[in-house]
């Protein structure tokens, strides 16, 4: 397990490169990290999720391709497959079109120049693919200001503008 951290555009950030699916056991660990804020998830095992008859009497909506949770009270309420991709607000803003990153296998927020950079025959095409992915992340970041940001698809990614939930999250990490 490899776990990279870094910071840019005023958040803090974490990709954990593990074969394990870990998004559950965060929330377990670490649940104020979604406790009384509101959950869009655009990916929900690789595709949009549309809420239950339980989750829309609890206020859970889908608008478009994203779902959005009601004030999370329980964090084991929110549903984790595979390919999961969620944007933590402190409540529900009216987004622009998402484009959705969870999908793309390759995808963290690793930074991929020094991997290019240890070993340049590998195929640049590639990487500039996945760097210029990440360009359109961190603007998409920028652009909605989310509290806090997770996928999980072949790493778990987390990123954050809280400086103790990133602690919180970032010591969980390292304790696996």
């Amino acid at each position: 397990m490899d776990m990279f951290a870094g910071s840019r555009n005023g958040y803090e950030w974490l990709s954990l490169h593990t074969s394990r699916c870990l998004m559950r056991s965060l929330l377990r660990a670490v649940p104020a990290v979604v406790l009384g804020r509101r959950v869009a998830v655009t990916s929900f095992d690789s595709g949009p999720l549309t809420p239950g008859e339980e989750e829309k009497a609890a206020g859970w909506f889908r608008e478009g391709e994203v779902l959005w949770t009601s004030p999370i009270t329980d964090s084991a309420a929110l549903p984790c497959g595979e390919y999961d991709e969620w944007y933590v607000f402190a409540d529900y803003v009216r987004l622009p079109p998402i484009e959705v990153f969870v999908n793309f296998s390759d995808f963290s927020l690793r930074e991929l120049q020094p991997l290019l950079d240890a070993n340049p025959t590998w195929d640049r095409r590639m990487f500039a693919s996945a760097l210029e992915r990440q360009e359109r992340f961190w603007a998409q970041i920028s652009t909605l200001k989310p509290r806090s940001y997770f996928c999980e698809n072949e790493a778990l990614s987390f990123a954050t503008a809280d400086r103790q939930t990133f602690s919180a999250v970032r010591d969980w990490c390292l304790s696996l």
